[in-house]
């Protein structure tokens, strides 16, 4: 295909192919490293949001425990209030991160890469809140009516229970999410290390490819310029039977079809020459080549210039006042001076250049 094309053509294909090429590798790794990147967020947000929330969780438990704790000691009805109503906002604030992180927790359950079970921890979280509301509400009727004792021991024998029941599966929990993020960093960074070699391997395809299509496209110009060049070296030492058979539509084979018509220029002039030398050597002094136009120029010229040579020798012949004859081995004439013309009456002797 490519000897069909010109050079300039084949340059600006390869230049196009490589540039085609490169866009979409730069695409593919632009896509690839899109790709990972939303998956490495997906992986890293996700758990690192619930051990957040889970954290607030665990800060709202002690809050509540230290809230309890202050209302069964407070000595006024309206302190008293104050740190049940605070208790009850914390409580409301942990319902709320139970709401919002249930569905994320069941959906980790799903992924085989993490701690399973926390779906579990958080319904243990859930019922032990659920507990406590009751208790609370009787430990608030306690401390209002500024029962301390009694309120004291609800708290140590059933509210507290309940509220370790939910700290230590929330601290479960947060310690298996804590796991899950290093679990998603470290799939995250393998991800990321296979889309650089996957980058990466783009970028070697791209130069082989590229190198190759240089490679391919420069030797569709060097090998004929080297069959070409071998050729002018032989008809510089004078070798003119040679062929070169580089054939293209391109600017090396219309050089190539140009060494052609000159190596055949310079056998039709060795032609000429070797019939030359022969029509002298067998005394044919009188013969020329016949010229049916191929030779032209210098090369017409050094033909022409040999046959003069020759007609010079005639010359001499015809001006010898003595008859000149040349025969050959059968006796048959191949040359005659005009002398020999005078004597057979065929020539008239004043003709006869006697100098």
């Amino acid at each position: 295909m490519l000897k069909n094309m010109k050079i300039g053509a084949r340059m600006i294909s390869a230049f196009v192919i490589v540039i085609i090429l490169s866009v979409a590798l730069a695409v593919l790794s632009i896509l690839e490293l899109t790709a990972v990147a939303t998956a490495t967020e997906n992986l890293a947000t996700r758990p690192v949001v619930l051990v957040n929330k889970t954290w607030d969780m665990r800060e709202s438990l002690v809050k509540i425990e230290k809230d309890i704790l202050r209302a069964t000691l407070e000595p006024t009805k309206e302190k008293t209030q104050a740190q049940l109503d605070a208790a009850q906002a914390e409580a409301d604030l942990i319902y709320a991160r139970i709401a919002e992180i249930e569905p994320m927790v069941a959906f980790e359950d799903t992924d085989d890469t993490t701690v399973s079970g926390k779906a579990d921890l958080l319904k243990t979280v859930k019922d032990a809140m659920q507990k406590m509301d009751p208790i609370r509400n009787k430990l608030a009727v306690y401390a209002l009516n500024l029962q301390n004792q009694e309120a004291l021991d609800t708290l140590d024998n059933e509210y507290l229970p309940e509220l370790k029941k939910a700290s230590d599966a929330i601290l479960s929990l947060s310690d298996g999410l804590q796991i899950d993020v290093e679990t998603f960093h470290t799939i995250a960074n393998d991800t990321k290390a296979s889309a650089t070699t996957l980058t990466i391997g783009f970028a070697i395809v791209q130069v082989v490819v590229a190198i190759a299509i240089a490679l391919m496209v420069t030797n569709s110009i060097t090998k004929p310029l080297n069959r070409i060049k071998e050729a002018a070296e032989e008809i510089a030492k004078g070798h003119i039977d040679i062929s070169v058979d580089y054939k293209a539509k391109d600017e090396l084979g219309n050089l190539a079809d140009g060494f052609r018509a000159v190596i055949g220029a310079l056998n039709k002039l060795n032609t000429n020459l070797l019939e030359l030398k022969t029509f002298a050597t067998e005394g044919r002094m009188s013969n020329r080549t016949t010229q049916d136009g191929s030779l032209q120029g210098a090369y017409l010229d050094t033909v022409r210039g040999v046959e003069g040579i020759m007609d010079t020798f005639v010359g001499h012949f015809d001006s010898l006042p003595v008859a000149v004859t040349i025969v050959d081995n059968s006796k048959s004439v191949l040359f005659e001076n005009k002398t020999v013309g005078v004597y057979k009456n065929t020539v008239k002797a004043e003709d006869i250049n006697t100098q």
